[in-house]
């Protein structure tokens, strides 16, 4: 079963995830990788990409231990290291 709402740390770039309480896992999932990937096309630097990770860290982490979520977990990380990438080679 889905969270039905999460948050990432108060401040700047956190993430809040609010979904149906009858979604399941996947539909919850999907949220939080449009979500992050929205974040991480507003980000300016190489420190924003981190700051968003650092921030929404639990939410992250929800998704990685879910049995057979590894394909999202996975995803998110590409797209930090996508993001993160993009700002090293600018420097």
């Amino acid at each position: 079963k889905a969270p039905t709402k999460m948050e990432g740390k108060e401040g700047e770039w956190q993430i809040k995830i609010v979904s149906e309480p009858e979604g399941d896992f996947g539909e919850w999932a999907d949220l939080v990788l449009e979500t992050t990937e929205l974040a991480l096309g507003q980000a300016g630097s190489e420190a924003d990409v981190m700051a968003i990770f650092r921030n929404n860290k639990n939410i992250f982490d929800r998704i990685q231990k879910e049995p057979g979520a590894s394909a999202y977990y996975d995803t998110i990380l590409k797209r930090f290291g996508e993001a993160r990438a993009k700002y090293k080679e600018q420097a």
